[in-house]
C-alpha cells in the first residue's frame, strides 16, 4: 500500500463526488487505502473500489482519532497521507509527527485560510482553482508548496436534452450557495421569459425560509424538489445557474458544461474559472440580482448564442475536467512529494 486517503467525510456532496472519482481513476498502485468514519454513507458507497478502514476521524481536538490514524501511520505501511478535507487535514497531522510520512492536503474551497502551524506541516496542498491559490499564498504558504488541480467530470454518454426553458442550480440549500440572490434575479426573468422555470436542486438549512421567500415574491416558476443526483438534474436542463457568494470551483457547474450546458455564475471563488466567460457562459458580480437576472434573460431569449455556448462548454469541459488528466496531476504531485521536489 502507498497512500492512506483521510477523510472526515459522512454525508455525499460535491466535494465527496470528487474524491470518489479520484479513487476509481487513480492507477491501482496509487489507489492505496481510506480511512474514513465507520458506517457512514460516504464509505459504504466506495466498498469495492479499495480497502476501506473505519475511524473516527473526527478533528483536531479527537484524541481517538488521532491514534487510530496514528497507528496506521507508524505501522510503516503508507509512504504517503492524503488528507481531503479540513478535520482530517488536523488529525492526520498529529497522526504523522515524528513519522517523516509526507502529508498531502486537498482544499477544495476558497475561503480565508488562517496560516500556522497546521499550514506550515503540509508538505503540498492541492486546490482546485487559482482562488484557492490566492488564500494560500495570503495565509503564508509558499507556492512551490500549491498545486492547483481542477475537478473532475464523468461524462454522461448522452448531452443534456434541454426540455423548454428549464433553468437548475446543483447546490446545497445553505447562506454561502446565496439562493436569495437568485430568487429575486428570478422576479426579472418572470417578468420577460414567464415560461422559464428554475429548478433549485439540493437540500440544506435553508429551505424553510427558501419556501418562504418564494412565497413572498410571488413567484410562480420556482421548484424545489430536493436531492437528486447531478446528471438527473442537468438532464433537461436548457440553462445551469449558481450564485454563490464563496465557492472553490463549482463542481456541478463543471458538470453542466461537460453535458454542453451554458451557465451564468457569480464571480465568487473560482467560479469564473469554471466557465469561460462570454464563451461557454456569463459571470455577473455577487450579490446582484439585476446582473444576474439580465444574464439569465440574455441566454433565454437567444437560442442561438446559448446552442454555441453549450457546443464551446462542451469541448472546453473535455479537456479541462477529464478525469485521465486531473488522476495523471494527482499522481505527479505525490511523485514529486516523496521525490522531494
Amino acid at each position: 500500500m502507498t497512500v492512506l486517503h483521510v477523510t472526515s467525510a459522512r454525508e455525499w456532496r460535491g466535494g465527496e463526488n470528487q474524491l470518489a472519482m479520484l479513487l476509481r481513476h487513480l492507477p491501482e498502485e496509487w489507489r492505496g487505502t481510506l480511512a474514513a468514519p465507520a458506517n457512514s454513507p460516504f464509505a459504504g458507497r466506495l466498498e469495492g473500489v479499495l480497502p476501506i478502514l473505519p475511524v473516527r476521524s473526527a478533528g483536531f481536538g479527537d484524541i481517538r482519532s488521532v491514534l487510530a490514524l496514528r497507528q496506521l501511520v507508524a505501522g510503516g505501511a503508507f509512504r504517503l497521507v492524503h488528507a481531503h478535507t479540513s478535520p482530517a487535514h488536523a488529525a492526520a497531522l498529529l497522526a504523522r509527527l515524528g513519522t517523516g510520512v509526507p502529508l498531502v492536503v486537498s482544499r477544495r474551497n476558497a475561503f480565508r485560510a488562517k496560516g500556522g502551524w497546521k499550514y506550515e506541516a503540509v508538505d503540498r496542498f492541492i486546490t482546485v482553482s487559482g482562488a484557492g491559490r490566492e488564500r494560500l499564498l495570503n495565509a503564508g504558504v509558499a507556492d512551490a508548496r500549491i498545486s492547483v488541480i481542477p475537478d473532475m467530470v464523468e461524462v454522461p454518454p448522452e448531452p443534456a436534452v434541454p426540455s423548454g426553458q428549464v433553468v437548475v442550480c446543483v447546490a446545497s440549500l445553505s447562506n454561502e450557495k446565496d439562493h436569495e440572490t437568485l430568487l429575486r434575479a428570478w422576479q426579472q426573468v418572470e417578468q420577460h421569459c414567464p415560461q422559464a422555470r428554475l429548478r433549485l436542486i439540493g437540500e440544506g438549512p435553508l429551505r424553510a425560509e427558501l419556501a418562504a421567500l418564494i412565497a413572498s415574491l410571488k413567484l410562480r416558476q420556482v421548484e424545489l424538489p430536493g436531492e437528486m443526483p447531478a446528471v438527473g438534474a442537468f438532464a433537461n436542463a436548457s440553462l445551469a445557474v449558481l450564485t454563490s457568494r464563496e465557492e472553490g470551483l463549482g463542481s456541478a457547474i463543471c458538470l453542466a458544461q461537460a453535458m454542453g450546458i451554458a451557465a451564468v455564475v457569480t464571480d465568487a471563488g473560482g467560479l469564473p474559472e469554471a466557465i469561460d466567460d462570454g464563451r461557454t457562459g456569463i459571470v455577473a458580480p455577487v450579490g446582484d440580482p439585476d446582473a444576474i437576472g439580465d444574464a439569465i434573460v440574455r441566454l433565454l431569449r437567444d437560442d442561438g448564442m446559448r446552442a454555441r455556448f453549450g457546443l464551446a462548454a462542451a469541448d472546453r469541459a473535455a479537456v479541462q475536467f477529464d478525469p485521465a488528466r486531473i488522476a495523471a496531476a494527482h499522481v505527479d504531485v505525490y511523485e514529486s512529494v516523496l521525490s522531494g521536489r
